[in-house]
């Protein structure tokens, strides 16, 4: 069975609404595979919160005139700060349930095999096939989380077989380390017009989204660059753009024969010149649109002009097309 094949068991009972269903259907998405739902606070915790920050400023004021603590104005001083923003975030809560009661629906991304729906306020729905996605961004952070676990052990005595469990067993402690991977996603289309989605962190399991995502349009985009470059085409990627000669940063170029160092380390991108010590250009991840392809792109290129076939060659055009290992 296939990655596209397997379905979420939770996801079984879910229920699409009508909108989106007919969005997919005139899109031809295909089976509905898994909804990513957008996690608010209801509006029920703001209200409460809210209350509770007018309730101390009133407080307050009750302290100031009963002299509780301190007299004069500095009661009143400190009492109007949760009293004016209390009140503003009730009159808000208030706008919001009476003239915008779609603002607090749940937002959810809907994933069908050929693309997804995105469901906003209002009943709106923007719909992103896998064919018509051409930018991907990401911004992905992975931190290591050191959690120390209990764990009860009772060690060989096999010379002892009848001592009693309450002396032979001993408390030991581990530390398991566990990743977490946090992550923000925007994908658009071709056309400056169209709609861009950004999948942020409010979004439940949108690492699992954003990957699978970049996943699908990978060999897609991967494929027309490769093309560009074999026409001898400029290939764009945000702040750097490649073509067969060169790189450019900017409106700085190097050709591939003097690049000297390509890394990728803590979310930044480096390239340094050949007998330079300095960064000859650097950027970060979330900044390249498409990273996944221009990285691949960059370490062929480095690969079939710094190699010794291709060194000899150095002062020669190739019009031969690039071997994309």
């Amino acid at each position: 069975m296939s990655e596209d094949e397997v379905l979420d068991i939770s996801q079984e009972q879910v229920t699409i609404p009508t909108i989106v269903q007919e969005a997919a259907t005139s899109a031809q998405l295909g089976d509905f595979r898994k909804v990513y739902p957008f996690v608010t606070e209801s509006i029920k915790k703001n209200l409460a919160f809210h209350s509770g920050c007018l309730g101390i400023g009133i407080l307050l004021v009750l302290c100031g005139i009963a002299g509780i603590g301190h007299t004069g104005l500095l009661p009143y001083f400190f009492a109007a700060i949760p009293i004016g923003l209390s009140s503003l975030w009730l009159l808000l809560d208030f706008y919001e349930i009476l003239f915008k009661p779609n603002l607090r629906r749940e937002y959810s991304i809907y994933e069908f095999e050929d693309g997804i729906v995105s469901l906003k306020a209002g009943d709106r729905v923007e719909v992103f096939p896998w064919t018509q996605i051409a930018f991907f961004w990401k911004d992905v952070t992975y931190k290591v989380n050191p959690r120390t676990i209990g764990k009860l052990w009772v060690p060989q005595m096999d010379d002892q077989p009848n001592l009693p469990m309450v002396r032979t067993a001993k408390l030991g402690q581990d530390i398991l380390y566990e990743p977490i991977v946090s992550g923000r996603y925007k994908i658009q289309g071709y056309s400056d017009r169209s709609p861009a989605l950004t999948i942020h962190r409010g979004y439940t399991h949108n690492v699992e989204l954003g990957t699978r995502i970049e996943n699908k349009i990978f060999d897609r985009l991967l494929s027309q660059a490769k093309q560009d470059l074999e026409q001898e085409r400029v290939v764009l990627f945000g702040y750097f753009s490649i073509s067969q000669p060169h790189i450019c940063a900017g409106e700085k170029v190097l050709s591939w024969e003097q690049v000297d160092e390509f890394s990728v380390s803590d979310g930044e991108v480096t390239i340094k010149q050949r007998g330079e010590s300095l960064k000859w250009a650097s950027r970060e991840v979330s900044d390249i649109p498409n990273f996944a392809v221009f990285r691949k792109l960059v370490e062929a290129m480095l690969q079939r002009y710094q190699s010794p076939s291709s060194v000899k060659k150095r002062n020669r055009r190739l019009t031969r097309k690039t071997s994309w290992g």
